[in-house]
């Protein structure tokens, strides 16, 4: 940890913010199946100074803990909620899509795809808004005569996440929560929220391990995050297990619209905390949960 953010973490009110910050980005994590970075890495760069490469390895190191409580801590109060075939093939696609992303970044525009993503995360949050999990029309009659196409489907998901979360930094659990939602015939919202929370563990690792090999880990200020994050995370369980299921499709769905303004905001007006890592001669990052 440099001298000039050392001194920003290490006061009472440093203290405070960075225990607020662990807790909300474990709550939100195991709550929504997020995984917690797109809270992190703003805070890390706006409030911090945190440079982007150290923000994002930091997050996702920092992600791996508290999803994998998450996941701990949902297997114990209903493990049912936890689909692990699922999770391993939402794995495996995130491994292709990552592989891709990071193979044409630098080759694509990058606003019209910004606008793209914005529109179907628009109008994802308006299909959960309205309660609507499970593929219809169409998509559901494909699946139901042809049962095989799920896991395939599935696996796009997968890379979908894998390769959004690489091209624009959303966060893989923004795409991998309402690709499931759309594809899958049997999964409730619950379990949706639960397999996603699974899957991020093996994709902010695989993220974490190539950027603390970069040394874009900042070990102090992952340590300092940690435990306030594994408490928040457990929180996230607890409240998604006991509050109403229909809140936190509704939390998602505003999720959801933030997300896809910011996707929209950056395509006029660019931060550097949003700019994925990759654009503008910087290294590509992998995986951003």
């Amino acid at each position: 940890m440099s001298n000039a953010l050392a001194g920003r973490t290490e006061g009472q009110e440093g203290q405070v913010l960075i225990a607020a910050l662990g807790v909300a980005a474990g709550f939100s994590s195991s709550f929504l199946g997020i995984g917690g970075g797109l809270l992190l890495v703003p805070v890390l760069t706006g409030f911090l100074r945190c440079p982007i490469e150290r923000a994002v390895g930091t997050s996702l190191a920092t992600v791996v803990f508290i999803s994998l409580a998450g996941v701990l801590a949902e297997w114990e109060v209903n493990g049912a909620h936890i689909r692990w075939t699922w999770a391993l093939v939402l794995g495996a696609g995130s491994l292709v899509g990552t592989a891709l992303g990071a193979r044409i970044i630098a080759r694509i525009p990058d606003a019209p795809l910004r606008l793209a993503l914005a529109g179907v995360l628009l109008l994802s949050s308006v299909r959960m808004a309205a309660g609507s999990v499970g593929p219809h029309g169409a998509l559901a009659d494909v699946i139901a005569g042809a049962p095989a196409i799920e896991p395939l489907l599935v696996l796009s998901v997968g890379m979908v996440g894998g390769l959004t979360s690489v091209l624009f930094g959303v966060g893989y659990g923004i795409v991998t929560v309402p690709g499931l939602a759309l594809v899958c015939v049997d999964l409730p919202y619950s379990a949706i929220r639960g397999t996603s929370l699974a899957a991020i563990v093996v994709a902010a690792a695989l993220g974490a391990r190539q950027h603390s090999r970069a040394g874009n880990v900042d070990a102090r200020l992952t340590q300092a995050l940690v435990p306030a994050g594994l408490a928040g995370a457990v929180l996230g369980v607890i409240a998604a297990n006991f509050l109403p299921v229909r809140l936190g499709q509704m939390a998602f769905s505003a999720l959801l619209v933030v997300v896809a303004f910011r996707l929209l905001s950056e395509v006029f007006h660019p931060t550097p905390w949003s700019a994925p890592v990759g654009r503008g001669g910087r290294q590509a990052d992998v995986n951003a949960p």
